[in-house]
């Protein structure tokens, strides 16, 4: 290019990028979860199922049924297949996939004449772009061109011959194929926690009959309408969110992680194009965007404590990344102190009492608006829909009427929101449908700021409490404590320990 056209080729490699593309990952063909615990016929697999003719308990797989199966569902009284081995299929080929992990792209066969023609394909698309390439004349760009080809395909051909062994794109190939589908039909190929590209193979019966023994305890509850009229009546209750994007007629559905340090499974909510997702992302844009209001909220109240006991608290405890915690981080440090909140997620209640997360939310917004309302008259959300689904809040003038393509929302209006997604927390397994009463889904949009809410109204009255009965000397211990999500650091605060105790004195503070 610099050939024929001279320097100017700087200014259009500025603005061109060239970049491969892939086929699906593997994650994608290995990790079935929607064809395990949600496109399956329940009454016709429980005629089936019979622990002593599971599959898992063929010779083949003897030596890698694991123990912490029996430990998990004591109601089987067997054990099953729960290895990270990937020696669990007979294909090496597969194996080396599954070696590789679960993001990694694996080679695609190279065909020379095909790449040559994609190559082709981007030089004319590039030639009719660029204003200076358009400019030259027909012999010009055809000489371009030819030059470019044949040097790409010299470099092609030399790269295939020293990649000849791949001959075949792995999932096309037949044995592959054959062996991938004999294991998904038997197995859950799942991510390992702490090692995400890293499968676990769980008996696809085991997990099935460890997430109806989840399902069947006191934090869900089980819906007696079909999972069609469930669809039905959320569509008509979204109906009068008129700009949200429309979404697929499908209701979320669980994915498990095998812990293997603990031999236990986390489990997740897919949330993700699903008919709650498009309520959900909007709860949280809605949330997300009266943060700065509390933050103020929470730094004016820090002062008049100063101004008052002579302390100043720290009332948002809350980061959102590692680099947040290290920017935070004192000149010295003395002593840390580390724990993590277990279960968190699964153990906040969602009643409307006073400990429920209804009621932090509206501690929350109110917080905000209350920040708003003395600094403007304009104290109205609008949210505004993109082409590409995606929200975007502004403040309006609350006399506004609501235009095309827009939303309002007013303060009780984001809580009645609020309200709503955690009302329809609701999952498929096969043909049936449970809601999630006690704790949040773990895959929702609005999960972590949920989460960050939730414990907010704990941390904020915590350290005023402490202020007002008198302990106010204690409230410096907590100026550099962090919490992200369920993981909470107190740094140079070496009373905090004490403050973890069950069993208190009712003036304690």
């Amino acid at each position: 290019m610099a050939r024929i056209v001279g320097d100017d080729t700087a200014m259009w490699l500025e603005r061109t990028m060239i970049r491969w593309t892939y086929n699906a990952s593997i994650a994608s063909r290995l990790c079935r979860s929607a064809e395990v615990f949600c496109d399956f016929d329940v009454a016709q697999w429980m005629d089936a199922y019979d622990p002593e003719l599971c599959p898992c308990r063929s010779h083949r797989y003897a030596d890698m049924r694991n123990p912490a199966s029996l430990n998990l569902l004591q109601s089987e009284g067997h054990t099953h297949v729960i290895p990270l081995d990937s020696s669990i299929t007979d294909n090496t080929l597969l194996q080396g996939i599954m070696n590789s992990g679960l993001n990694h792209i694996p080679c695609m066969a190279l065909d020379v004449n095909v790449a040559e023609n994609e190559m082709g394909d981007f030089l004319d698309r590039l030639m009719a772009r660029v204003l200076e390439l358009r400019q030259l004349t027909a012999s010009s760009q055809s000489f371009l061109r030819n030059v470019i080809l044949r040097k790409a395909r010299v470099k092609m051909s030399k790269y295939k011959e020293q990649h000849r062994h791949v001959s075949a794109e792995p999932f096309e190939h037949p044995a592959v194929k054959r062996e991938l589908e004999f294991l998904v039909g038997r197995f859950l190929i799942c991510p390992t926690d702490k090692a995400s590209n890293t499968p676990a193979f769980v008996c696809k019966n085991f997990i099935r009959k460890l997430a109806f023994q989840r399902l069947s305890g006191p934090e869900f509850a089980s819906i007696a309408a079909p999972f069609n009229a469930v669809v039905a009546r959320i569509q008509r209750e979204l109906s009068a969110f008129s700009a949200l994007p429309m979404a697929p007629s499908t209701l979320p559905y669980l994915m498990a992680v095998f812990k293997a340090h603990n031999g236990a499974f986390r489990w997740i909510t897919n949330t993700a194009g699903t008919i709650i997702s498009p309520a959900a992302d909007l709860c949280a844009c809605l949330l997300r965007f009266l943060l700065p209001l509390v933050l103020t909220f929470c730094q004016e109240r820090s002062l008049e404590m100063q101004e008052q006991y002579g302390v100043k608290p720290n009332l948002w405890w809350s980061i959102a990344s590692v680099g947040e915690f290290c920017a935070n981080l004192p000149e010295r440090i003395f002593s840390v102190f580390t724990v993590d909140i277990t279960k968190c997620l699964e153990t906040i209640p969602t009643d409307n009492s006073v400990d429920g997360l209804p009621a932090a939310v509206r501690f929350y917004v109110q917080s905000a608006m209350q920040v708003r309302r003395e600094r403007s008259s304009c104290h109205t959300i609008q949210i505004t829909v993109g082409d590409n689904g995606k929200s975007w809040p502004s403040w309006l003038d609350a006399n506004l009427a609501e235009v095309m393509g827009t939303m309002l929302f007013r303060e009780k209006d984001i809580c009645r929101l609020s309200d709503w997604c955690i009302a329809n927390s609701v999952l498929r397994m096969g043909d049936y449908v449970w809601r999630q009463v006690r704790g949040i889904h773990m895959g929702l949009a609005c999960s972590s700021i949920w989460c960050d809410i939730y414990f907010f109204k704990y941390e904020y009255h915590a350290m005023m409490r402490l202020a007002y009965t008198g302990n106010a000397h204690l409230v410096p211990h907590f100026a550099d404590t962090f919490r992200y999500i369920d993981d909470l650091s107190a740094i140079n605060n070496t009373i905090i320990r004490s403050f973890m105790k069950v069993d208190r004195a009712v003036d304690d503070p």
